[in-house]
């Protein structure tokens, strides 16, 4: 298991005296680790894992835990009906961070009678989707029962949304998605106009040996643009 960093209030700034969200134990807050990252491809899902834990970690204020994890290999790209049905994540079991689940199985838990956690951290909100709607009904639902999901590069309280934070929240949605639909597009092209290759990841030795993603080549077109 990732080890736990030293409770520093940092992004998520709780309430004075470190209490706990309503419905939360008298002792403890109990947060729930929501993760992704993209397949095997296009990065080393073993250290993009890693950094968000350690990110979600760092985040979380004194009195805070992390009792639940849930993450996926997956695009972000895919309707939260079509969330957490791939098998990629069991390549990759002796990462050190448990897995209760993924997105979906989070949603399921939340919206149960007793669910083991009272708030969702993630490193940024991207990581729960890189679709708006996608996003914002994962917020919404989350929100209808208690819940909030924090991530740990958002100024956030447990005071309750301000319209800083909806503000901010808003932005790095819509980054997100553009992000998604800009890769879309540049792919697209370079798969018209350019080349690909694949090389080994330069983190492979220190990770894992043999990862390899996929780089897209300078590409000219006829009339010598470079895209």
């Amino acid at each position: 298991m990732v080890t736990a960093a030293p409770n520093t209030p940092m992004t998520l700034v709780a309430s004075a005296g470190g209490h706990p969200a309503p419905g939360g134990p008298a002792e403890l807050v109990p947060v729930a680790f929501l993760g992704r990252t993209s397949t095997l491809e296009t990065q080393d899902p073993r250290a993009s894992l890693r950094r968000q834990a350690r990110a979600a970690q760092d985040a979380l204020p004194p009195g805070f835990r992390i009792v639940a994890w849930y993450w996926d290999i997956e695009s972000g790209a895919l309707d939260l009906k079509d969330r957490s049905q791939g098998h990629a994540w069991e390549q990759f079991t002796d990462i050190g961070i448990p897995r209760d689940g993924g997105v979906a199985d989070l949603m399921a838990r939340a919206c149960g009678p007793a669910p083991e956690f009272a708030v969702v951290v993630c490193e940024d909100i991207e990581r729960a989707a890189r679709d708006i709607l996608a996003s914002l009904t994962l917020e919404k639902e989350l929100s209808r029962h208690g819940i909030p999901i924090f991530a740990a590069d958002e100024p956030a309280s447990l005071e309750g949304a301000n319209p800083t934070t909806i503000l901010v929240r808003r932005i790095r949605q819509g980054v997100a998605e553009f992000y998604r639909l800009q890769l879309l597009w540049t792919f697209a092209l370079l798969g018209c106009l350019g080349s690909s290759r694949s090389w080994q990841h330069p983190r492979g030795a220190r990770d894992t040996p043999g990862v390899w993603v996929l780089r897209c080549e300078i590409a000219t077109c006829a009339a010598g643009c470079v895209v």
